[in-house]
């Protein structure tokens, strides 16, 4: 995992094509649901430790696909795709979380690396 201020998440974005040879495909932005009345409650809560986080994905993730002839032109003559997919079913995913802790920083975490 690596710590950065949280001004300098896209400058370090930015660096992990030419580090790390991996282009992430963002994923959603994930909020704590956090409302200032659940503490007078009796029930149980389940305690978040961030304030918000964001996934993102290597961008080899999905399926591989199956070549396919398409027909050409107009003399209508079948011709295979110019270009194979690099899509190769890659697991590694990077998360981006921002702590109560320390609101000040966020931290990289990387899961499954290629």
């Amino acid at each position: 995992s690596i710590t950065v201020p949280i001004g300098q998440i896209d400058e370090v974005l930015d660096t992990f094509p030419q580090v790390y040879a991996v282009m992430w495909i963002s994923g959603k932005l994930y909020q704590a649901n956090v409302t200032a009345d659940s503490s007078n409650s009796t029930k149980r809560r389940r305690v978040v430790s961030h304030v918000w986080y964001k996934t993102f994905f290597c961008h080899r993730k999905g399926e591989k696909e199956q070549t396919k002839t398409t027909l050409g032109g107009i003399s209508g003559v079948a011709r295979p795709v110019q270009k194979a997919t690099k899509k190769i079913g890659c697991l590694a995913t990077m998360r981006i979380t921002c702590y109560k802790d320390d609101s000040d920083n966020v931290v990289f975490t990387f899961q499954k690396e290629q």
